[in-house]
């Protein structure tokens, strides 16, 4: 929550202009991949090998979900990281053990 809430403005700022900008949609892709990857060498393999509950972990713990919980609702940092932590309940409560 802390990372999101200090690089907001620049992410931001980069994705606006990202769709004028070759080297900023590769930018923009390769965060994404890292992501991802990041993502996947924390997740069990029986996690990842479920598709749709790795993508909804995923979007989840997102930029764009922090981004668009803080700035489109309005949400407080708060209310956010309490959205957030619902999501993942729901999420997790579907994995079989």
């Amino acid at each position: 929550v802390g990372i999101y809430e200090t690089i907001m403005p620049y992410r931001i700022s980069a994705s606006v202009k990202r769709f004028q900008s070759d080297f900023l949609m590769q930018g923009y892709y390769r965060q994404l991949q890292l992501e991802r990857t990041s993502l996947h060498a924390i997740l069990p393999q029986s996690v990842i090998d479920d598709a749709p509950i790795a993508s909804a972990i995923e979007v989840s713990i997102s930029f764009q979900c922090w981004r668009r919980l803080r700035h489109d609702q309005g949400l407080s940092v708060e209310a956010a990281r309490a959205v957030i932590e619902t999501l993942l309940d729901a999420v997790l409560a579907r994995i079989a053990d």
